[in-house]
């Protein structure tokens, strides 16, 4: 009352200062903490409805000002965006965000169709069995000697049982170490009783399927000792020392004596047998 002629945003001012309520303490910090959380349109009205209450208080704020500060609060994936085409107003800036707004959500839209579709694919694959199942006129025919063991299903081209080879089952041969190490020290062989020799070959060549019995520490001892036995009894031979009568780390020289007459004797352990010089033994 008492004014004639007045502006529209005194208009407004008065208005507001008329009918509003003012339960904000401080409006100018509520104006900069405000920051996009849902959807774009819920944002402009806090923000154009916070605006009019600072220009109500503070009237020479500049644009610039509300420019920017509808700039920063916008959402992440939004801001670069509006940045880029650099609005000089506020409207501008609203048109800008909201083409953004826009082109975010068909992308959202579009992720959801692939990751829906993929899954639908993934359980068809899942579906799928493995392997064909097997028809039911087909039989599984198992090796005599092999009853009982693991034959996979399915629908697999084998042979026929006429050209398959026949296996019998034989009882496995066990040799106890008491008749392996008397076999080792006769020489013989351990399956056919033959002197076993170099290059020595079995006559019965069939597959055969032996037990070895496992040793204790006295049982090998006793194996190793008839052993070696059995190569001296086998295979004689002489010491390159006891021969030429060197001295040397495995052997040793001792005096002895027949009747009154001293001797010297080489004691060598690689010898397997003992010589004298024909004068000494005259």
């Amino acid at each position: 009352q008492g004014r004639n002629n007045i502006c529209w945003d005194e208009f407004v001012m008065d208005l507001g200062a008329r009918f509003k309520e003012d339960d904000h303490n401080d409006i100018v910090e509520e104006f900069n903490k405000l920051c996009q959380t849902g959807d774009l349109e819920e944002y402009v009205d806090k923000f154009e409805e916070l605006k009019g209450l600072l220009l109500r208080k503070r009237p020479n704020m500049p644009q610039e000002y509300f420019l920017d500060s509808f700039i920063a609060g916008l959402k992440p994936q939004i801001k670069p965006f509006v940045k880029a085409f650099a609005p000089t107003s506020v409207t501008k800036a609203i048109s800008y965000a909201r083409l953004q707004e826009q082109t975010v959500e068909a992308w959202r839209t579009q992720d959801k169709s692939n990751k829906h579709s993929q899954l639908q694919s993934n359980m068809g694959r899942n579906n799928t069995p493995l392997l064909a199942k097997p028809e039911s006129s087909a039989k599984s025919s198992t090796p005599t000697g092999y009853q009982g063991a693991f034959r996979p299903q399915g629908s697999y081209n084998t042979p026929s049982s006429a050209n398959k080879p026949a296996f019998t089952q034989r009882n496995p041969k066990f040799i106890p170490a008491s008749v392996r190490a008397e076999k080792i020290a006769k020489g013989l062989c351990y399956y056919c009783d033959k002197p076993f020799e170099k290059g020595h070959k079995c006559e019965n060549r069939e597959t055969q399927l032996f037990l070895v019995e496992v040793l204790g520490e006295e049982e090998a001892e006793q194996f190793e000792l008839a052993e070696v036995e059995a190569r001296v009894d086998n295979d004689p031979s002489i010491s390159f020392h006891a021969i030429y009568g060197g001295n040397g780390y495995q052997t040793m020289r001792v005096t002895g004596f027949v009747g009154k007459k001293a001797l010297q004797l080489l004691i060598d352990s690689g010898s397997t047998h003992n010589f004298m010089d024909s004068n000494v033994a005259c």
